[in-house]
Formats: C-alpha cells, structure tokens, sequence
C-alpha cells in the first residue's frame, strides 16, 4: 500500500506494546493501514477529518482492535513528523 502521508518518528507506550504482545501482532501491521488511509473503526466525521488534516498537516487518528479485542489508537501529527500507538486512555 502507498503511504498517504509520513508517519514520522514512531512511538508505541508501554501498554500498547504489550497489547500487541498478547495479540501476536506487530506495529508495522497497524501503522501501514493507518498511514494508506485505512483507519479502522473511525466514525463517518472522523474519516473525514483525517483526510481534511492530510491535506492541511493536521493530526490523523486510527483506531484498531486487536485480536485479544483490545483496542490501539494511531495518531499522527503530520506537522511534527510523530506518531503514536496507545490505549484510548493513554
């Protein structure tokens, strides 16, 4: 898949790593459907601010969950070059 935009330097918390852990699932997994457009479980307004924030450098939010049935957020801020992958509650 061709990326829609960089995610920059790539972080995952502590709990999200052990999340995909238990789910035998590795980031790069999560992190190339979040940067191709594939977002996950984001609503309809969500989708579309995603895309809006592509264009003008804003911040991009996937949420996925795992097989265990825990969910991870991806967040991108395209003007800072950083990504994130965390709990909701993180």
């Amino acid at each position: 898949m061709t990326p829609l935009f960089d995610l920059g330097l790539v972080v995952a918390t502590g709990c999200a790593a052990l999340a995909l852990a238990r789910a035998a699932t590795q980031p790069e997994e999560l992190l190339e459907r979040h940067g191709s457009g594939n977002f996950g479980e984001v609503d309809e307004a969500q989708r579309q601010t995603n895309l809006d924030a592509i264009e003008s450098g804003g911040q991009v939010r996937s949420i996925f969950t795992l097989r265990t049935g825990e969910r991870l957020h991806v967040i991108t801020k395209i003007r800072s070059s950083t990504s994130i992958v965390c709990e909701g509650e993180e």
